[in-house]
C-alpha cells in the first residue's frame, strides 16, 4: 500500500552537473590522469554549481556542500520543496524487505538549469544493492591437510603468488551497510597468527540507517572483504567507504572512493551488486555510475566487482538470464567464482546444492548485460556458445573468477565467531588483493585498468592475454533451477571468464603494461583547446 510522503520529512539529494568537457576515451588505460588534472578538465563549472545552488536556496533547499570534481551539489530538505521543485509525487512503500520511497511522474528539471543538471539522485530510496557472501559457523582450525578450506593468508601461494608486505598501498572497500567491528578483526589475526595489522580507515561518505549498520549479515560482508585483504595482503591499508544502499548511496560511495585525495586507493573492491532484472536500475544511475567507473579507469584505479552468487538467474525469478550490475560495466573487472580443490589443485566453475543462497546453495554469475552493450573489445578473440549470442549483444560477464565456493572457502571471523565465507565476494577481494601486490611491487605506476587487455593478442603472440595469464577454467556450469545458463569451457566462458590468477605470468604481463603508460598533462591540453 503507497502512503503520500508526509510533509516535513526531509530528503537528502545528491545533483549531478554536466562536465566542462567530456571525459577522454579510456584507451586500455594506456594515459593516465591526475586527480586535480581530471578535476580542471572535466569537472563542473564553478558558475554551473553557484546557478545551481541558487536555485537550490530560493526553494527553500539548504544546500549542504559542493564539489567541482564530482560535480555534486549535496542538499536536504522538506519532502514538499523537493517535490514541487522537480514536479514529481513522492510516496512511502515496503516490500518483504524494507520500507523506502519512489517518486512518480517524470522528472522535471528547472528552466534555468536546462543542460546543466544532468542528474539527481535520493528521491527514490529502494535497496540498490544486496551483499554476496555465504558462510557457515566453524569453530576449530584443523591443519590445512586435514580441511579443504583456507585461510585467507594461505591462497595466494596456490595461485603462484609470494607472501609480499603490501605497505605504502591502500585497498578501498565499498559497503553499503553493516559496520567495522575492530574486535572481530584483532580476533582474526590472532586466530590466523598474522604479524602485520591492518591500518584501517573509514569514510562515510553517505548515511546508513541504523538497522543496516547492525544487521549482522550486512556486517558479515564488511569483516569479510576487510579479513579477505587483511590475511591476503598484508600490510596494506583498508579505506573502508560506507554509504547508503540507494541509487544514491552508489553515487555517493563511487564519488568518494575516485576522488580521495588523501588515502588514495590504487585498487577499489565492491562484493555488493543487483541484478539487472530487478528493475530498479534507472537509466541515470547505470549511465552515471559508468561515468564515475571510467574516472576511475582515468585515474589508474582498478575496480573488481562481483559477479552474484545465485548462477544465470541472479534471484529474478522470471525464468530467464540475467547478469550483476555494476559487474557489468565495461570499465570494471568482474569476478566470477570456482571450487579449488586443495588435494589436486583441480578448479571448477563454482555451483553448491541448488545454486541458490535462499536454499542453502550458491553458485557463481555469469552472462550477458541486457543494460551495457558489448564493448569492442570483448568481440575479439572470444567463442561464445549459440544459446549465449541468443542472449543479445550485451557485456559478457565474468573477466576472471577465483576460489568462491563455502567448501573450499574461507575462515573469516565476524559476530565474535569464526565462520567458513564463500562467494564472489570472496573471490573480488582476492583478486584486489592481487593487483595491490603487483602494484607493490612498482615504484610509482599502478596497473590500473587492464581488463580490454585480456582479451586483445599478447604481445608477440597470436593468444589473448587472458589465456596466458589465468588458469583456463574448463568444468562447471551456472545453471540454476528453471534458468539455462552457461558451461565452462576451454579459453573464454560465461562462467569463469578466463579462468584464476596465474602467479608469475600475470604480474610479468600486468607490470610491463603498467611500466610503459603515461601520465597525460591535462592543464597543457586545457591550455591548447582554448587557444
Amino acid at each position: 500500500m503507497l502512503e503520500k510522503t508526509p510533509p516535513g520529512s526531509s530528503i537528502e539529494l545528491t545533483i549531478k552537473l554536466r562536465r566542462q568537457n567530456p571525459l577522454p576515451d579510456v584507451n586500455n588505460g594506456d594515459v593516465r590522469y591526475t586527480l586535480e588534472g581530471l578535476r580542471q578538465k572535466c569537472g563542473a563549472a564553478a558558475a554551473d554549481i553557484a546557478l545551481v545552488e541558487g536555485v537550490l536556496r530560493a526553494a527553500n533547499i539548504e544546500v549542504v556542500s559542493s564539489d567541482l570534481g564530482t560535480r555534486a551539489v549535496k542538499a536536504k530538505g522538506d519532502a514538499r520543496f523537493v517535490a514541487a521543485l522537480f514536479r514529481v509525487s513522492l510516496w512511502e512503500a515496503s516490500d518483504s524487505r524494507a520500507s523506502f520511497r519512489i517518486r512518480s511522474g517524470e522528472l522535471s528539471i528547472p528552466a534555468e538549469l536546462h543542460n546543466i543538471v544532468v542528474a539527481v539522485f535520493g528521491l527514490d530510496s529502494r535497496q540498490m544493492a544486496y551483499r554476496a557472501v555465504t558462510a557457515k559457523e566453524h569453530r576449530p582450525i584443523p591443519s590445512p591437510e586435514d580441511r579443504p578450506w583456507f585461510l585467507p593468508n594461505e591462497i595466494l601461494p596456490f595461485y603462484g603468488f609470494a607472501d609480499r608486505n603490501c605497505s605504502g598501498q591502500t585497498i578501498g572497500l565499498l559497503e553499503f551497510g553493516g559496520k567495522f567491528v575492530e574486535s572481530d578483526l584483532k580476533m582474526f589475526c590472532e586466530l590466523t597468527h598474522l604479524t602485520t595489522y591492518p591500518i584501517v580507515k573509514i569514510v562515510d561518505a553517505g548515511q546508513i540507517l541504523e538497522e543496516h549498520r547492525d544487521d549482522p549479515g550486512e556486517v558479515s560482508e564488511v569483516m569479510v572483504d576487510v579479513e579477505m585483504i587483511a590475511g591476503s595482503c598484508p600490510g596494506a591499508t583498508i579505506a573502508i567507504y560506507f554509504s547508503s544502499f540507494t541509487e544514491k548511496g552508489w553515487i555517493d560511495a563511487l564519488d568518494a572512493a575516485i576522488h580521495d585525495s588523501e588515502n588514495r586507493p590504487s585498487v577499489l573492491s565492491i562484493s555488493w551488486g543487483c541484478a539487472e532484472g530487478a528493475k530498479v536500475w534507472t537509466e541515470q544511475a547505470v549511465r552515471e555510475i559508468n561515468e564515475c567507473l571510467q574516472e576511475a579507469a582515468l585515474l589508474g584505479t582498478t575496480v573488481c566487482v562481483c559477479s552474484g552468487d545465485d548462477g544465470a538467474g541472479d534471484q529474478i525469478q522470471d525464468g530467464r538470464a540475467h547478469v550483476h550490475f555494476p559487474a557489468a560495466s565495461p570499465y570494471v573487472l568482474g569476478v566470477g567464482g570456482t571450487i579449488l580443490s586443495k588435494r589436486d589443485g583441480v578448479e571448477r566453475g563454482w555451483t553448491e546444492g541448488t545454486g541458490i543462497r535462499e536454499t542453502g546453495g550458491g553458485s557463481t554469475g555469469g552472462g550477458i548485460s541486457a543494460l551495457t552493450p558489448r564493448p569492442t573489445w570483448q568481440d575479439v578473440d572470444i567463442s561464445l556458445p549459440t544459446s549465449a549470442r541468443e542472449g543479445g549483444g550485451g557485456r559478457c560477464v565474468p573477466d576472471v573468477s577465483a576460489n568462491a565456493a563455502r567448501e573450499t572457502g574461507y575462515f573469516t571471523v565476524f559476530g565474535g565467531a569464526p565462520w567458513i565465507s564463500g562467494g564472489t565476494s570472496t573471490a573480488t577481494p582476492l583478486w584486489a588483493a592481487v593487483i595491490c601486490q603487483i602494484n607493490s611491487s612498482l615504484k610509482d605506476k599502478t596497473v590500473g585498468y587492464f581488463t580490454p587487455s585480456l582479451y586483445r593478442p599478447a604481445p608477440d603472440s597470436k593468444k589473448a592475454l587472458g589465456s596466458l595469464v589465468c588458469n583456463d577454467v574448463v568444468k562447471g556450469d551456472n545453471s540454476v533451477a528453471k534458468v539455462r545458463g552457461y558451461k565452462a569451457g576451454r579459453r573464454y566462458d560465461l562462467v569463469t571468464g578466463w579462468g584464476s590468477p596465474k602467479g608469475d605470468a600475470l604480474s610479468k604481463w600486468l607490470k610491463s603494461m603498467a611500466e610503459q603508460r603515461v601520465l597525460s598533462e591535462p592543464s597543457r591540453e586545457i591550455q591548447s583547446e582554448r587557444q
